[in-house]
This record gives C-alpha cells, sequence and structure tokens, in this order.
C-alpha cells in the first residue's frame, strides 16, 4: 500500500508507562481513532470506515437539517397547531435532503 496507513494514521496516538499498586510496570499504546474518522466526524460525512461510527455521523445530519428545517420555518412565521405532525414534516424534508445529497432521487 505503498507505505500509506489505512485510514490516515492514528489522529490521537496514546502511549502511556505506569506502574500499578502492585509495583508492576505497564504500557498503554492506543492509536486511538484514525484521522479519517477524526475528519468525518467533524466533516458530517459518513465516510469513517467504521459502521456503526457511520450511522451515527448519518443521525446526527439529519437531526441537524430537521432543526434548521424547524427554525426556518418557525422565524418565516409559521403557525404550528400540531407539533408532531409539524416535527415528522420536518425529519420527511431531512430525509429527502439527504436522499438528494446521495445522488438520489427525491
Amino acid at each position: 500500500m505503498n507505505g500509506e496507513v489505512k485510514g490516515g494514521g492514528p489522529a490521537f496516538p496514546v502511549d502511556m508507562n505506569y506502574t500499578t499498586q502492585e509495583g508492576i510496570r505497564t504500557r498503554i499504546a492506543s492509536d486511538g481513532m484514525t484521522i479519517r474518522q477524526y475528519a468525518a466526524i467533524h466533516l458530517c460525512i459518513p465516510e469513517s470506515g467504521t459502521d456503526w461510527l457511520d450511522d451515527m455521523i448519518r443521525k446526527a445530519a439529519r437531526d441537524k437539517i430537521a432543526a434548521k428545517a424547524m427554525q426556518g420555518s418557525l422565524a418565516d412565521g409559521a403557525e404550528i397547531y400540531k407539533h408532531d405532525e409539524f416535527a415528522r414534516w420536518c425529519y420527511e424534508l431531512a430525509d429527502e435532503m439527504l436522499k438528494v445529497g446521495e445522488g438520489g432521487a427525491a
């Protein structure tokens, strides 16, 4: 793989030495998250290479879009009588926006 580390290598590597109460010296090494995972989280793009993390990123993006749809509608003076229907509409809008953003048709 021409010297390239899969996932971009560790974003926050940890290498610690410590002594337990029993006097045993122990070394802990952890790569933590990869640079790819870190970038995916901060860019809100579900391409971390880790399924459970990508699912969390998708859910967070959906929630953010729905919240922005709600804020925009309320700021525009929308009169809301049935809050549950309004909330569902915001999430439906978010789902459609995500679908179109992934190259699908609305």
